[in-house]
Parts: C-alpha cells; structure tokens; sequence
C-alpha cells in the first residue's frame, strides 16, 4: 500500500435489458450553510443556527490514505457530535463538481479540493442528481429539495410522506423522482406532475438513464406471501421507458428473473436495445416458522433480452423480521458500456462485468482504512467515486 500519510450485496445486472426511527443529530450550522429548522429550507443569505458550538473535526490532523488499486481517501466533515457522516449516494457532474447525501439529512459538495456542507436538514436523504446549474436531493418523509438560481436551497412539495429514493433527469426541465408507491413525479422546469400506473401492487422502486440513451423507470409487481415454509416471493420485475412525460414499453423477458425486487439501475451506451439496462436487487425469501422472517437474498443478474446470461448471490442474506423488507436495500451500481458494469461485491471489492464473466478487483486501503458498506459508486471514463458510512474516496476509472 502506498500512502499520502498515516492514517455490498450480491447485485443483479439485468441487460436488454433508511428505517424509519428517531432523527439523527443534524450537523451544527454554519453561517453560509441553510439549515432545516423544521419548516422551509432557510437560503443562503439567512441560516439559523441552535447556539451549539461548532464541531470538533477529530479527523482534522488524520493523514488520508490511498490504497494500492489507485482509490484515495477525501476528508469530510463530521456531524456536531464529532461523529462520521453516513453518505447514502453520489452524483458527479464533473471531477470538481461532485454531490453527496447523508443520513444524517446534509448535501455535501466536493468543488475538486474539498468537501463542504451545502444544506442540513433534520431528515435522512437518499437521493442526489446534479447539473452544472441546479441540484435536486431528497429522502425521508417525501423530503424533497431544490437547489437553483442564486444557489439557494427551497422545498418542494410532494404531497406524499413516502421515501424517496431515487432521482434522475437529463436536463433541469426533466427531471423525474420516485414517490413512496406506485408512481413517479415529473419536473418539467415550472412544476411537478404525478405521473401513476394503473397496474395493481406496483411499487417503484428507482428511476435512472443516460443521456441520448434513455430514462426508465423500475419496480416490481407485489406477489402473494407463498405457503410453503421457504420459498420466494413471486415478486415480478418491471421496467418503462420515459420519454418527456411518456411512459413507453421497454419490450424484457423476466421470466426467469421472477421474485426478483430491482432496487438501481444504470444504462449503458451501446445502441443494442438487450445491452441497454443493468439492475441490482434482491430476491425476498420467508421462511415460515415461529416468527416469520423475511430474508433479502441480495444478488446481481446478467441478463439478455431472452434470458438470464449469468447469476451470483452475494452471499450471507440479510435476515429482517416481519412481513415485509422495509426500506430495500441499497445495491448500487454504475456503466460505462456493456463490458465494464461495475457495483460493489463484499467489503472492499469491485466486481467487474465485462460482457463475457466479471472479474473482482480490491479497493482495500489498508490495515487503518477498508471501506465498508458502499452505498453509492459514480463516475466517468476518467474517476470513480465510492460513498458510504463515513468516507468518500475517489479512484481512477480505466
């Protein structure tokens, strides 16, 4: 391992294709940064603040790490505890401009020397997608927020109290967002519009795309609780083109990735319709016995438009009690084309696919740094970047 000083989830790929408890501590405000007192977003020029005294960064002289495989560790800012922040997803929009969302409710921005606090807010947010001139991030509660013209941060309304989690557009007047069922919201510049399907139990789950390759939208049909002792929920996975305000057919065969439950996706740039989507999820599992477990069996696909090219499980399931898998978890992934689809597998590994079979490469930093629990992979041709509980590193992406 070089250093500059001292110091998850089986996906599915299918081609041709936060609970819910107590608010974390929020992060103490600062005077540039707007502040989520429990009404509307505060603008730049105004930010409360609560009296606390500012954060101790117990990182501040903590040398970064870089590891072997090319990845460097960044430094963030810590919560008002002293704590590491949870980074739940990552958007960049180009290598000085890059966006992170965090658990503990902060928009973090990375401007290519150093991460800062754009916005805090009292609410988890799971969702983060960036232009050059607008940011959109969203989360717990139907929280959804909107960084616009003179950079200040306003919510707005979603009339819903379901988790979002997942956003995409391809300009700042298409901008599409999941709701907490069955349908999806449109910004087409000036307001938001619902757009639902009449399709019983469907509940949507991401929406991603491409630009000049398409934006689709994923969830799955519900299927009844089985009655054998163990068995999967036939679950039925489906996926839509959007176009503008369209809903188009994106013509798949699932038959053979039944029960499984899409939670991300992201489109490739080839021009062949079957190597367009790739998908991670899971396939939900109960096994009938005293108590009645749900078991997220997470797992990535390789898929054609006729049929299932490859499947591997991750590994150990996750085991939830209850009836339901609630939130699902997070699996991300990222690609560039068809043979290089990239999304974390175990701790500190990257799984490759590249069209043919898929190759694991480490990201393991070292003795004093792993990073663990990937929650958010995006990049381009050039850098990578991997978010998760209390760290961000960036990487070259060849």
């Amino acid at each position: 391992m070089r250093a500059i000083g001292y110091a998850a989830v089986g996906l599915m790929c299918i081609a041709a294709c936060a609970t819910t408890g107590d608010d974390p501590p929020d992060v103490s405000p600062s005077p540039d940064v707007p502040h989520d007192d429990g009404g509307s977003p505060a603008d730049d020029a105004g930010a409360a603040t609560d009296g606390r005294p500012p954060p101790v960064d117990l990182d501040a002289e903590k040398a970064l790490v870089c590891g072997d495989s090319g990845y460097c560790e960044t430094r963030l800012p810590t919560s008002s505890w002293g704590e590491p922040l949870s980074l739940r997803a990552v958007w960049m929009v180009d290598p000085n401009d890059v966006w992170s969302v965090t658990e503990e409710g902060v928009v973090l921005h990375w401007d290519g020397n150093q991460w800062s606090i754009s916005y805090q807010g009292n609410h988890p947010l799971y969702a983060i997608w960036a232009t050059r001139t607008s940011v959109w991030a969203a989360g717990q509660g139907g929280n959804l927020l909107r960084r616009g013209e003179g950079n200040s941060w306003s919510r707005v309304e979603t009339n819903h109290i379901g988790t979002i989690r997942a956003i995409y557009g391809t300009a700042d007047d298409d901008v599409w967002i999941t709701r907490g069922d069955g349908g999806v919201d449109h910004f087409d510049g000036t307001s938001l519009q619902t757009q639902t399907f009449d399709i019983p139990n469907l509940e949507i789950t991401t929406v991603f795309g491409r630009e000049g390759f398409g934006t689709y939208v994923a969830g799955y049909v519900k299927g009844p609780v089985p009655d054998d002792r163990y068995a999967t929920v036939p679950h039925v996975p489906w996926v839509r083109g959007l176009t503008g305000a369209d809903v188009t057919e994106f013509d798949l065969s699932f038959s053979q990735a039944q029960g499984v439950v899409p939670v991300a996706g992201a489109v490739t740039n080839s021009p062949d319709a079957t190597q367009r989507v790739a998908l991670s999820g899971y396939l939900e599992r109960f096994v009938k016995d005293d108590g009645k477990f749900a078991i997220a069996d997470l797992r990535y696909i390789i898929a054609g438009k006729d049929g299932v090219v490859r499947a591997t499980s991750y590994g150990n399931p996750t085991t939830v009690l209850g009836q339901r898998i609630e939130p699902p978890p997070i699996l991300p992934l990222w690609t560039r084309d068809w043979t290089d689809v990239r999304f974390p597998f175990h701790f500190a590994q990257i799984l490759t696919w590249n069209g043919v079979d898929e190759k694991r490469s480490s990201i393991d930093m070292g003795y004093d740094f792993v990073p663990r629990k990937i929650f958010g992979i995006q990049g381009d041709a050039t850098v990578m970047w991997l978010v998760g509980d209390g760290f961000a590193v960036r990487g070259g992406a060849p």
